[in-house]
């Protein structure tokens, strides 16, 4: 519930998308049994929140990039199921703006 009350702060421009990624970036400096919530946190965001998550895109890849570094193996597959329901339930626009934002961070694709 926690990342889904964070997406409707975000929608209704309550919180920026770079505070609602910042919640992201904490999971990757917290301990293993709060990291692993990470997945719960972004599914409920990305449940409620539509445009600030688009508009917020960079600092979103950032703060999930962090985070899956600082994961190790058991806190990734334990996160793994809800991070991939979390993007399921995104447009195909949606996903294809955060894949092109994480293909910018990696040098893949120039930016806009």
């Amino acid at each position: 519930l926690q990342g889904a009350f964070r997406g409707l702060l975000a929608e209704l421009r309550d919180e920026t998308p770079e505070q609602l990624a910042a919640h992201v970036s904490a999971f990757a400096r917290a301990r293993p049994e709060t990291m692993i919530r990470a997945g719960e946190f972004l599914d409920g965001v990305l449940t409620v929140s539509r445009t600030s998550v688009l508009l917020g895109a960079s600092a979103l890849v950032a703060a999930l990039d962090e985070l899956l570094r600082a994961a190790d193996w058991d806190a990734f597959t334990t996160m793994l199921p809800r991070l991939r329901l979390a993007f399921e339930r995104l447009h195909d626009r949606q996903r294809d703006s955060i894949g092109d934002r994480v293909a910018e961070r990696y040098g893949l694709k120039q930016g806009h």
